[in-house]
């Protein structure tokens, strides 16, 4: 027997527990990208192996770290030769600079990059980054256009089928879900209900 999954059944129960919050008193929420390693660049473990590794000390705002990470990754792009290296680190330190509420430095980092250079993963990077930017200035029509290429995706990704010693049923699953494409989903949920479109947020 197999079985499609529907994505959106699976995000309902996280998505129910926002908008319980919401539904009462509306009100601005702020966002961020997701807080992790981003992709591919090396400057913080080259900074380790220097010996000059970030010390946040006791009283270190988050922010002040990802503005630190941030600039790091800006001088590596700055530093850097090579292209592919150049653009991985121009979009971690924007990603940063989003992280750190710095919408405008971020702004100013992606404005030298040619979209049409860029692979797939590095092209929904720069989306995302974008609609983080074009939500903060509550241009929410902007963020979800950025977005919509990202989560219709999601519908069209082929299932995988499960191992059959786990499940003789041998039930398809969903295709695992990119960073930036949950990125998508959960920021455009934030939109919908900052415009008041709690149906279109589940």
């Amino acid at each position: 027997m197999h079985v499609q999954i529907s994505l959106r059944l699976v995000l309902t129960g996280v998505f129910a527990l926002i908008l319980s919050a919401c539904t009462s008193a509306p009100r601005h929420i702020p966002a961020e990208v997701e807080n992790r390693q981003v992709h591919g660049s090396t400057a913080s473990q080259q900074a380790e192996d220097s010996g000059s590794a970030i010390d946040p000390g006791p009283n270190i705002r988050v922010e002040d770290l990802d503005l630190q990470r941030a600039r790091e990754y800006q001088s590596q792009a700055q530093n850097s030769n090579q292209a592919s290296q150049r653009i991985d680190a121009t979009l971690s330190s924007a990603e940063y600079y989003i992280q750190a509420q710095d919408f405008n430095q971020a702004e100013q980092l992606i404005n030298n990059i040619n979209p049409q250079s860029l692979s797939q993963i590095e092209s929904d990077r720069l989306a995302v980054i974008q609609a983080y930017i074009a939500y903060s200035r509550n241009a929410y029509k902007t963020t979800l256009d950025l977005l919509r290429p990202l989560w219709e995706r999601v519908d069209e990704q082929p299932t995988q089928l499960s191992n059959e010693e786990e499940d003789t049923d041998n039930i398809n699953q969903p295709a695992p879900l990119s960073v930036q494409q949950i990125d998508a989903l959960l920021l455009a949920s934030l939109t919908y209900q900052r415009a008041n479109d709690y149906d279109s947020a589940i």
